[in-house]
């Protein structure tokens, strides 16, 4: 009995996986993730798979200017909701939970893993609205209301502009 939670979130993480790969449009290469265990996005003419996107981030963990393109910055977002659920499922397991002033629960692990992931995300946020023409300072109005943040994840879906720009050259190559 205890194993059937784990495998819920195993199933949802997989239906999650087909969700983004298919609003990315690569319903092709769906077939080909289950076989081979590694999801690539073709974007253009180049293509950028899930670890390389993670890596990339990385090793920009602070670099608030360039350009990132939409394959790097919504698999660091989907890298981010895999990690919260398996910190989620950690602080479960360890039950390392604790109670702020006003009464709320929170787990230690999520708390750690999200401070950090927290300064990269706000990196690439700032460079994805870079790479649409955007100033990064439009990720402030995510943090402020809902609304805001609906604006900017419509900003972050759309395309590359091409060409360079004031934030630099067009990472695609266009």
């Amino acid at each position: 009995m205890e194993r059937q939670p784990i495998c819920a979130v195993i199933i949802a993480v997989e239906v999650a996986v087909d969700v983004v790969v298919e609003i990315a449009g690569v319903c092709d290469l769906n077939r080909q993730f289950w076989q081979d265990r590694d999801v690539l996005i073709v974007i253009g003419w180049r293509i950028m798979s899930f670890g390389q996107a993670v890596s990339s981030v990385f090793s920009k963990y602070v670099t608030f200017s360039g350009r990132a393109r939409r394959s790097e910055y919504w698999y660091w977002v989907l890298f981010t909701f895999l990690l919260g659920v398996v910190a989620a499922i950690l602080d479960a397991v360890l039950k390392s939970y604790a109670y702020n002033a006003n009464g709320v629960k929170f787990g230690w692990v999520s708390v750690v893993v999200g401070a950090l992931v927290l300064l990269p995300s706000i990196a690439v946020t700032m460079r994805r609205l870079h790479d649409t023409g955007r100033s990064g300072w439009w990720w402030l109005v995510s943090a402020l209301c809902g609304i805001g943040a609906i604006i900017v994840f419509f900003f972050c879906i759309g395309d590359s502009k091409p060409g360079a720009n004031q934030y630099g050259p067009n990472p695609k190559g266009q």
